[in-house]
Protein backbone atom coordinates (compact mmCIF):
# COMPACT_ATOMS: atom_id res chain seq x y z
CA UNK A 1 0.00 0.00 0.00
CA UNK A 2 1.15 3.61 -0.98
CA UNK A 3 0.93 5.39 2.26
CA UNK A 4 2.35 8.92 0.33
CA UNK A 5 -0.74 9.11 -1.33
CA UNK A 6 -3.05 8.90 1.34
CA UNK A 7 -1.54 11.43 3.48
CA UNK A 8 -1.49 13.69 0.72
CA UNK A 9 -4.74 13.32 0.07
CA UNK A 10 -5.86 13.22 3.15
CA UNK A 11 -4.04 16.80 4.26
CA UNK A 12 -5.90 17.69 0.71
CA UNK A 13 -9.13 17.12 2.16
CA UNK A 14 -7.97 19.17 5.38
CA UNK A 15 -7.34 22.44 3.00
CA UNK A 16 -10.67 21.63 0.78
CA UNK A 17 -12.86 21.41 4.16
CA UNK A 18 -11.37 24.88 4.92
CA UNK A 19 -12.25 26.67 1.62
CA UNK A 20 -15.99 25.37 2.00
CA UNK A 21 -15.88 26.55 5.44
CA UNK A 22 -14.15 29.75 4.64
CA UNK A 23 -16.68 29.87 1.31
CA UNK A 24 -19.76 30.56 3.70
CA UNK A 25 -18.65 33.83 5.10
CA UNK A 26 -17.49 35.13 1.92
CA UNK A 27 -19.96 37.56 -1.13
CA UNK A 28 -21.30 34.76 -3.60
CA UNK A 29 -21.15 37.63 -6.00
CA UNK A 30 -17.30 38.26 -4.93
CA UNK A 31 -14.46 37.34 -6.70
CA UNK A 32 -12.62 35.94 -3.82
CA UNK A 33 -15.19 33.60 -3.70
CA UNK A 34 -15.24 32.77 -7.90
CA UNK A 35 -10.89 32.15 -6.93
CA UNK A 36 -12.13 29.43 -3.84
CA UNK A 37 -14.72 28.01 -6.42
CA UNK A 38 -11.81 27.25 -8.99
CA UNK A 39 -9.52 25.63 -6.45
CA UNK A 40 -12.47 23.42 -5.06
CA UNK A 41 -13.13 22.12 -8.65
CA UNK A 42 -9.09 21.67 -8.54
CA UNK A 43 -9.32 19.20 -5.52
CA UNK A 44 -12.45 17.71 -6.83
CA UNK A 45 -11.12 16.99 -9.94
CA UNK A 46 -8.13 15.09 -7.93
CA UNK A 47 -10.42 13.08 -5.06
CA UNK A 48 -12.55 11.90 -8.09
CA UNK A 49 -9.32 11.23 -9.34
CA UNK A 50 -8.76 9.34 -6.44
CA UNK A 51 -11.59 7.32 -6.38
CA UNK A 52 -11.96 5.83 -9.38
CA UNK A 53 -7.88 4.98 -8.66
CA UNK A 54 -8.94 3.40 -5.84
CA UNK A 55 -11.96 1.58 -7.22
CA UNK A 56 -10.12 0.22 -10.04
CA UNK A 57 -7.33 -1.38 -7.56
CA UNK A 58 -10.23 -2.74 -5.17
CA UNK A 59 -10.06 -6.29 -4.80
CA UNK A 60 -13.05 -6.45 -3.49
CA UNK A 61 -15.48 -3.68 -5.11
CA UNK A 62 -18.28 -3.95 -2.30
CA UNK A 63 -16.29 -3.92 0.39
CA UNK A 64 -14.58 -1.09 -1.04
CA UNK A 65 -17.95 1.17 -1.83
CA UNK A 66 -19.69 -0.08 1.34
CA UNK A 67 -17.61 -0.44 4.08
CA UNK A 68 -14.31 1.19 3.13
CA UNK A 69 -15.97 4.55 2.86
CA UNK A 70 -15.63 4.20 -1.19
CA UNK A 71 -19.04 5.85 -1.85
CA UNK A 72 -18.54 8.57 0.84
CA UNK A 73 -15.27 8.92 -1.29
CA UNK A 74 -17.48 9.97 -4.03
CA UNK A 75 -20.00 11.65 -2.36
CA UNK A 76 -17.24 14.00 -1.08
CA UNK A 77 -15.83 15.07 -4.03
CA UNK A 78 -19.10 17.08 -4.48
CA UNK A 79 -17.82 20.53 -5.88
CA UNK A 80 -18.85 23.79 -4.12
CA UNK A 81 -21.34 25.05 -6.56
CA UNK A 82 -24.67 26.40 -5.73
CA UNK A 83 -27.19 24.13 -6.90
CA UNK A 84 -25.57 21.44 -4.28
CA UNK A 85 -24.48 23.35 -1.37
CA UNK A 86 -26.44 21.27 1.02
CA UNK A 87 -24.11 18.53 -0.51
CA UNK A 88 -20.71 20.14 1.75
CA UNK A 89 -21.26 18.28 4.49
CA UNK A 90 -20.07 15.03 2.67
CA UNK A 91 -16.67 17.13 2.72
CA UNK A 92 -16.54 16.26 6.81
CA UNK A 93 -15.76 12.45 5.84
CA UNK A 94 -12.89 13.57 4.09
CA UNK A 95 -11.76 15.15 7.49
CA UNK A 96 -12.71 11.96 9.36
CA UNK A 97 -10.90 10.09 6.68
CA UNK A 98 -7.74 12.02 7.56
CA UNK A 99 -7.80 11.59 11.36
CA UNK A 100 -8.26 7.86 10.63
CA UNK A 101 -4.95 8.25 8.85
CA UNK A 102 -3.08 9.40 11.94
CA UNK A 103 -1.32 5.77 12.42
CA UNK A 104 -0.66 5.84 8.79
CA UNK A 105 0.81 9.22 8.90
CA UNK A 106 3.21 8.13 12.01
CA UNK A 107 4.18 5.22 10.14
CA UNK A 108 5.21 7.12 6.92
CA UNK A 109 7.27 9.07 8.58
CA UNK A 110 8.71 6.65 11.05
CA UNK A 111 9.45 3.99 7.97
CA UNK A 112 10.26 7.12 5.55
CA UNK A 113 11.91 9.81 6.24
CA UNK A 114 13.03 11.09 3.05
CA UNK A 115 9.57 10.62 1.07
CA UNK A 116 7.89 11.87 4.50
CA UNK A 117 9.66 14.83 3.55
CA UNK A 118 9.12 15.33 0.31
CA UNK A 119 5.22 15.08 0.58
CA UNK A 120 5.20 17.94 3.65
CA UNK A 121 6.66 20.04 0.88
CA UNK A 122 4.25 19.26 -1.16
CA UNK A 123 1.52 20.06 1.07
CA UNK A 124 3.18 22.97 2.35
CA UNK A 125 4.07 24.66 -0.82
CA UNK A 126 -0.02 23.57 -2.20
CA UNK A 127 -1.29 25.33 0.91
CA UNK A 128 1.35 28.75 0.42
CA UNK A 129 -0.27 28.64 -3.24
CA UNK A 130 -3.83 29.05 -2.33
CA UNK A 131 -3.01 31.28 0.85
CA UNK A 132 -1.46 33.97 -1.11
CA UNK A 133 -3.32 34.28 -3.49
CA UNK A 134 -6.24 34.42 -1.86
CA UNK A 135 -4.74 37.44 0.02
CA UNK A 136 -3.21 39.03 -2.96
CA UNK A 137 -6.87 38.63 -4.61
CA UNK A 138 -8.34 40.57 -1.33
CA UNK A 139 -5.57 43.56 -0.89
CA UNK A 140 -5.25 44.09 -4.92
CA UNK A 141 -8.42 44.04 -6.82
CA UNK A 142 -9.57 47.27 -5.57
CA UNK A 143 -6.43 49.29 -6.39
CA UNK A 144 -3.93 46.47 -8.39
CA UNK A 145 -4.66 44.81 -11.64
CA UNK A 146 -5.14 41.87 -10.34
CA UNK A 147 -8.72 42.04 -10.41
CA UNK A 148 -10.64 38.92 -10.93
CA UNK A 149 -9.41 35.32 -9.93
CA UNK A 150 -8.48 34.36 -13.51
CA UNK A 151 -6.08 36.89 -13.30
CA UNK A 152 -4.61 35.70 -9.19
CA UNK A 153 -4.67 32.18 -10.68
CA UNK A 154 -2.58 32.84 -13.84
CA UNK A 155 -0.41 35.76 -11.54
CA UNK A 156 -0.03 32.57 -9.03
CA UNK A 157 1.24 30.21 -11.74
CA UNK A 158 3.42 32.37 -13.47
CA UNK A 159 4.86 33.41 -10.16
CA UNK A 160 5.70 30.18 -8.54
CA UNK A 161 7.24 29.21 -11.59
CA UNK A 162 9.19 32.47 -11.37
CA UNK A 163 8.99 32.94 -15.02
CA UNK A 164 7.37 36.54 -14.09
CA UNK A 165 6.13 37.91 -17.44
CA UNK A 166 4.96 41.09 -15.59
CA UNK A 167 1.27 41.64 -17.40
CA UNK A 168 -0.50 41.06 -13.73
CA UNK A 169 1.69 42.37 -10.51
CA UNK A 170 0.54 43.35 -6.91
CA UNK A 171 1.40 47.54 -6.23
CA UNK A 172 0.43 47.49 -2.46
CA UNK A 173 2.72 46.97 0.26
CA UNK A 174 1.11 43.94 1.48
CA UNK A 175 0.50 42.34 -1.89
CA UNK A 176 4.60 42.55 -2.31
CA UNK A 177 4.41 40.75 0.84
CA UNK A 178 2.66 37.64 0.21
CA UNK A 179 4.07 37.68 -3.33
CA UNK A 180 7.60 37.57 -2.56
CA UNK A 181 6.25 34.62 -0.29
CA UNK A 182 4.94 33.08 -3.21
CA UNK A 183 8.41 33.89 -5.27
CA UNK A 184 10.49 31.77 -2.77
CA UNK A 185 7.68 29.05 -2.73
CA UNK A 186 8.78 28.62 -6.47
CA UNK A 187 12.27 28.41 -5.51
CA UNK A 188 11.48 25.69 -2.51
CA UNK A 189 9.01 24.18 -5.34
CA UNK A 190 11.96 23.46 -8.08
CA UNK A 191 14.80 22.37 -5.84
CA UNK A 192 12.22 20.03 -4.03
CA UNK A 193 11.32 18.29 -7.91
CA UNK A 194 14.61 18.21 -9.02
CA UNK A 195 16.10 16.37 -5.66
CA UNK A 196 12.94 13.79 -5.82
CA UNK A 197 14.02 13.21 -9.33
CA UNK A 198 17.77 13.15 -8.47
CA UNK A 199 16.70 10.54 -5.65
CA UNK A 200 14.43 8.53 -7.79
CA UNK A 201 16.47 8.09 -10.38
CA UNK A 202 19.27 6.62 -8.02
CA UNK A 203 17.45 4.21 -6.02
CA UNK A 204 15.78 3.30 -9.67
CA UNK A 205 19.80 2.86 -10.48
CA UNK A 206 20.19 0.51 -7.38
CA UNK A 207 17.61 -1.70 -7.63
CA UNK A 208 19.11 -2.47 -11.28
CA UNK A 209 20.72 -5.69 -11.32
CA UNK A 210 24.68 -5.20 -11.16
Amino acid sequence: MKIAPIIIISFFSIISIILVIASFFMDKNSEVFQLAVYYDWAFCILFIFDFFIRLIKADNLKKYLLKDGGLLDLAGSVPVIMEVRLLRFFRLFRLFRALKSYRLTRLFFLSSPHNAIYAAIFIVITFVIISTSFAVLYLEQATGNIKTAEDTIWWAFITVTTVGYGDYYPITSQGKFFASILIFNGFIAFGTLISFINTSLTEFRNQLPR
